[in-house]
């Protein structure tokens, strides 16, 4: 540990925890226990890697730590896919419930009773990754940086959301957003721009969840329909797709050494065996 000032509570002088943007547990389910090397590939720019490094400094006093962990982070990570292929409690859940919209591209639902979903953990957890961005730069011990979040008027509000002194500022709009195919992307994202003409937006994904962040004054009025705070769930095809197509993208953009060509063949062997 090491002293200093707590960016969430704002107290000096605190034993400072060794805090992760990206949850540790995140890194955990996209390990691959069945590949010679099982850690997770990152994407920098020094190309395609298989590292162990993490985003991590620190940040946050144990106090604040916990209550990261116990408001939202705790609950969202034990409920998305531990694994390629495993179950995914969420996707199911969902499947049960009548969609209170539906359109081409976007199902909506109502999730409030649903007891595999607990709202106020998505929007907490969600909103503290947001937040997280924007307070600090967050770098791995190679020095691999991630993008910053600039939240403008809204980074102290959403502190004080954290520490459950008051709401959301009406300007601020999350929508969450369930992977619908059957085989969830085993990837994730922290969080990064994709600005509207409207308003700012930022987004992350963890395995089988996409978080959207908008905020001002101009928020579209489909955008608002869809607010995470009111229970409301969405499965948006081509917001899913665009992830997938992201994914692809980082990957051949980039000249493969012959390490990680060796562990894609590794991979594309394992899923033509694995049941669909």
């Amino acid at each position: 540990m090491q002293i200093g000032k707590c960016k969430l509570c704002k107290r000096e002088n605190q034993q400072l925890c060794d805090s992760h943007y990206l949850p540790k547990k995140v890194y955990g389910v996209m390990r691959a226990p069945q590949l010679k090397s099982p850690h997770p590939v990152t994407f920098d720019e020094k190309g395609v890697r298989q590292l162990s490094d993490q985003l991590r400094d620190y940040v946050f006093c144990r106090d604040c730590e916990k209550c990261l962990n116990e408001n939202g982070e705790r609950w969202v990570l034990a409920n998305i896919p531990q694994d390629y292929s495993a179950p995914f409690p969420l996707r199911a859940a969902l499947a049960t419930l009548t969609p209170v919209f539906v359109n081409k591209d976007i199902d909506l639902y109502n999730v409030a009773g649903a007891s595999a979903f607990k709202s106020d953990k998505l929007v907490y957890f969600a909103m503290s990754m947001f937040w997280r961005g924007a307070v600090h730069d967050w770098e791995t011990t190679l020095g691999s940086g991630a993008p910053r979040i600039e939240l403008c008027a809204y980074e102290e509000p959403i502190r004080r959301f954290l520490l459950g002194e008051q709401g959301l500022p009406r300007q601020v709009v999350l929508t969450v957003d369930i992977w619908h195919a059957k085989k969830v992307l085993q990837a994730a994202h922290v969080p990064q721009p994709s600005h509207l003409a409207e308003c700012q937006r930022y987004w992350f994904y963890v395995p089988g969840i996409i978080f959207s962040l908008y905020f001002g004054e101009s928020v579209p009025a489909d955008v608002r329909l869809r607010d995470a705070t009111k229970n409301l769930v969405g499965v948006d095809v081509p917001e899913i797709t665009s992830i997938w197509k992201i994914t692809k993208s980082q990957i051949q953009a980039r000249e493969l050494a012959p390490k990680m060509k060796s562990m894609f063949d590794e991979i594309a062997a394992i899923r033509k065996t694995t049941p669909s």
